[in-house]
């Protein structure tokens, strides 16, 4: 295989990592907007229960005030966030994971061989293509990065 640097890479070559990287990272931020939707959801519908308890309890505690009710309404709401957040990011974190090892890895590897290329190259591509905050940039591995460094 060819270990070429990007600036080796004949333009067409340039053009399959890019298409291939940013069609992998579609794949994957679309799986992931799906479960990050649905672990908040279910993190708010799980934490009204508990929320509405505490808000209930503070306030048979504090004596019937309506401003502690209301205090502990408001940390409630911000607890209850903040949990559903942490799903959110959790779900969608391992959804990435997920959908890259049993579906993206495999078909960059059949398409790169393919085309003749290699894993570092795509790597490289995809790191210069895709920004930091990409599913795809997020699962690459870092290995090559020390090592190009």
């Amino acid at each position: 295989m060819n270990e070429s640097s990007p600036s080796e890479l004949t333009p067409e070559q340039v053009i399959v990592l890019t298409e291939l990287a940013e069609a992998e990272n579609r794949r994957l931020e679309d799986a992931a907007s799906t479960v990050t939707q649905q672990a908040f959801n279910l993190g708010c519908a799980v934490g009204l229960l508990p929320g509405g308890i505490f808000v209930l309890v503070s306030y048979i505690l504090i004596g019937f005030s309506m401003i502690g009710a209301a205090i502990a309404l408001v940390l409630m709401l911000i607890g209850l966030v903040a949990f559903a957040n942490l799903a959110a990011m959790l779900a969608r974190r391992n959804t990435v994971r997920r959908i890259y090892q049993d579906q993206s890895e495999p078909e960059i590897e059949i398409a790169l061989k393919e085309a003749g290329l290699t894993r570092g190259q795509f790597n490289e591509i995809a790191r210069v293509v895709l920004p930091k905050q990409a599913a795809l940039h997020s699962v690459l591995p870092v290995s090559d990065l020390r090592a190009s460094s």
